[in-house]
Parts: structure tokens; C-alpha cells; sequence
């Protein structure tokens, strides 16, 4: 059950937890012959399988399965070939969310009965620029039993002579709603069902954070997270940093945990190896909702609280998701734990330099490109400004006191003076 109670604006959210996100499609697959594997582009666009003539074969791109532009092909006879016949595994992504949503959904087909006569194939995967896979994504694939000395990851354009491409059991639909299949539900149990450790009583309470976590290149997009961490901390949750753990210690801690956080994202799609008795605690990033975490809520069981504690007020109306992010300590956080009054004041931010390098970042990253500003979290943002623009500000502040200090002491002098 999702429970809106702490979000900021709760009426648009609402409507999104009323839709059926569970798909009866019954799945199969289907025979190409003479395809091109096509690794996806800087843009991002054109991961997948194509005619020779560069239409995109429905079922293979990245995420979305539709709308897809048709790809000019170079001449392609230096490319590769492969004349082994293939089964299409997918487009690895090495985001950590996309990889347990649209890596797995070609999977099922490896645990059906339609793969009985398909046995003896290899399998392919489109690379996105990596050459390999990370440590986690193969620990997550040998714990379904994948076959890695059959995987053949594609990195250039490449011809395949035959190539078995299964329906997927997670994917949007025409109107971007993400569903989910009976199959995906049963592979994720397999990889729960997989994992024999113990639990471990120091994973009661668990607080996933993105704090130290940077993309490739450097880019860090979260600012303030740190409060959400000692917040945590004071609260009895163990912080975890999920990208220093393995795929297996991740599951450790999540098959364990009573109470499971984290911030609305990769960290919080891990939701779905959760234990089904676990109270799952949810943090908005910004002003847009995430169509994975949606389809993801509605297959489990769980109780899921969406606790607003964010002021990400310019994150790019073309791409939300990315951020920047901004987090703090909100009321709604500290009505969700019950915080006393007299307790309230330890949580008040002391250390504002996290909200100078938020706003120096999207002025400089943000120029001159269209972001959301007239949004609940903008509102809140620039009121959390001005109530402690004077600490924020510190030093603005002093010199505008001093100056006017010494205006005054000047003045009174000058009195003086004509006094005499």
C-alpha cells in the first residue's frame, strides 16, 4: 500500500498509484533473419536491432519500444558477422536501475519452455560504451543461472545472420505507462529465492544514500544528502552507499531490513528484492514522478511511504530525472519520525555550504536551458532561502551591517563636531 500522507502536493501522485500497471500479455518470441545489432549512440537513441534497410525491430530498443526514428546505417561491409544463430538478451545498461528493469525483461525466455529448442544458441547483448559487464550486473545474472561463456556483447555495428528476439515482461506501452509481467515477478523471485544467507540483525534498518555516488566523468548531482544522512543515523538506520557493496551484500542487507529508505531512484528500485513484511520509506527527488518506482510500487506487497524532503527547484524540464537534486531535513520528514519540538532544533541546518555549490551549479549548468521553477519544490526552496538568507549569506550580511555601522559612527562623529 503507498502512502501519500508526507508528500508535498499528494493530488497528481494519486492518480498514478490508481493505474493497473500488471499486463496479462502472453509472451513469445520471434525468428530474424539477416539484422543489424546497433550499440547505442552518445544521443542515446539508436541501441538496438534493425533491418538491413535501418528500421527498428519493435522490442529491442534501449527502453522505450516505440516512436523510434528509423537509422541511417553506414555501409556495413567491414562490419563483424556473426553466423552462429543468437538469442537477443537485451541493451546493457549500466545504470543500476534500467539494468534490473530493462536488462532482465528478454530473461524470462531462458527460464520458459519455449527455450528448449533454442538451447544450443548464443546469446547477445548491446553494449551502451562499456566493454564489459560491472561485477554486480554479473552477480545479479549468475544468480538466475545466466551462461556467460555463451554472451557475446556488441560494440560495434554488427551483422546477425539469425536472431531469436523474445517479447519483453517489462515495458511501456503507447501512452509511456510501464508494465509489468507474471514473468518478471518470477524472475525476481528466483533471485530472491536464490539467495541462502542468513539474516543479518545490523540490516534492521537501512538507509540507501546517493551521497558519494558520481557518474562517469565526475558529475555529482546531489547536494544536502548528507543532512538526510545523519538524519538517518540519529534515527538508527545503518547509511549504506550501495555502489561500495556487491550485488550479494546488497541482498544481504535487503532480504534483512525491517525498514528500508532511500532517496526515489536507482537505490529506491531496489525495492523489489525487498522482504514482503519490510516498511519501504520513499524521498522525492524533484518535481516529476518516476514511471519505474510507479510500476515497481504496484508489484509489492510492502507498505511505501512517500516522504517529501527535498528543494530541488531547477532541475531541466527535458530530462528531471537527471537533477540537479537538492535534499534537507523537511517537517514532513520529522512528522514521519515523530521528532519532539525540543528535539527539532539538533536537525536545523548549521552548515549551508551545500546550498551555495546547488546554486552555483545550476547557474552555471543551467543557463540558458528550460527548467521547472513554478513547482511546489521552487516555492518551498526560495521560502527555505529567505528564512535563512542571513546564515546563508553570512558574509553579505556582516558587510551590509558594517558599512551601515560605519555610516552611523561617522554621522554621530560629524554631530560632534559641528557641535564644538
Amino acid at each position: 500500500m503507498v502512502n501519500l500522507q508526507y508528500r508535498y502536493q499528494k493530488k497528481d501522485h494519486e492518480s498514478l498509484i490508481k493505474v493497473d500497471y500488471f499486463s496479462s500479455n502472453s509472451l513469445g518470441f520471434k525468428v530474424y533473419e539477416d539484422v543489424v545489432a546497433v550499440p547505442i549512440t552518445k544521443k542515446g537513441k539508436s541501441g538496438g536491432v534493425y533491418t538491413k534497410e535501418g528500421t527498428l525491430i519493435h522490442e529491442t530498443s534501449t527502453n522505450r519500444e516505440y516512436g523510434c526514428e528509423n537509422l541511417k546505417l553506414e555501409p556495413l561491409n567491414n562490419s563483424p558477422v556473426i553466423s552462429k544463430p543468437c538469442i537477443f538478451m537485451g541493451v546493457y545498461e549500466n545504470c543500476w536501475g534500467h539494468f534490473i528493469t530493462d536488462c532482465l525483461k528478454k530473461m524470462w525466455f531462458l527460464k520458459s519452455s519455449l527455450y528448449s529448442q533454442y538451447k544450443n544458441y548464443d546469446f547477445v547483448l548491446i553494449s551502451d560504451g562499456s566493454s564489459d559487464l560491472g561485477n554486480n550486473h554479473r552477480q545479479l545474472l549468475e544468480s538466475i543461472g545466466f551462461d556467460f561463456s555463451r554472451l557475446i556483447i556488441i560494440k560495434e555495428n554488427t551483422l546477425l545472420k539469425t536472431l531469436v528476439i523474445p517479447d519483453s515482461c517489462f515495458f511501456y506501452d503507447s501512452k509511456s505507462i510501464i508494465h509489468y509481467t507474471k514473468e518478471y515477478c518470477e524472475l525476481i523471485s528466483i533471485i530472491k529465492n536464490n539467495y541462502k544467507g542468513e539474516k543479518n540483525e545490523k540490516y534492521k534498518k537501512i538507509y540507501f544514500s546517493y551521497s558519494t555516488y558520481k557518474k562517469r566523468g565526475g558529475f555529482k548531482k546531489t547536494f544536502g544528502e548528507n543532512k538526510l544522512n545523519n538524519f538517518f543515523k540519529r534515527q538508527g538506520f545503518l547509511v549504506v552507499h550501495p555502489e561500495k557493496h556487491t550485488f550479494l551484500e546488497q541482498l544481504e542487507m535487503l532480504s534483512s531490513c525491517d525498514v528500508f529508505a532511500s532517496t526515489e531512484g536507482s537505490t529506491s528500485h531496489n525495492a523489489v528484492f525487498i522482504n514482503d513484511k519490510a516498511t519501504i520509506i520513499i524521498i522525492p527527488r524533484g518535481p516529476y514522478f518516476s514511471g519505474y518506482q510507479q510500476t515497481i510500487d504496484s508489484m509489492l506487497v510492502n507498505n511505501i511511504y512517500y516522504v517529501d524532503s527535498s528543494l530541488s527547484a531547477f532541475v531541466s524540464k527535458n530530462g528531471p530525472w537527471s537533477g540537479p537534486n537538492y535534499f534537507y531535513v523537511s517537517d514532513e520528514l520529522l512528522s514521519f519520525f515523530e521528532v519532539s519540538n525540543r528535539k527539532k532544533k539538533r536537525f536545523e541546518s548549521k552548515n549551508f555550504k551545500d546550498i551555495g555549490s546547488y546554486l552555483k551549479y545550476c547557474l552555471v549548468n543551467l543557463c540558458g536551458r528550460e527548467y521547472y521553477l513554478s513547482n511546489i519544490y521552487s516555492e518551498k526552496f526560495f521560502k527555505y532561502l529567505s528564512q535563512n538568507s542571513k546564515r546563508i549569506f553570512f558574509w553579505y550580511y556582516s558587510k551590509m551591517y558594517l558599512t551601515k555601522l560605519f555610516k552611523k559612527m561617522r554621522i554621530l562623529k560629524e554631530k560632534k563636531i559641528f557641535k564644538k
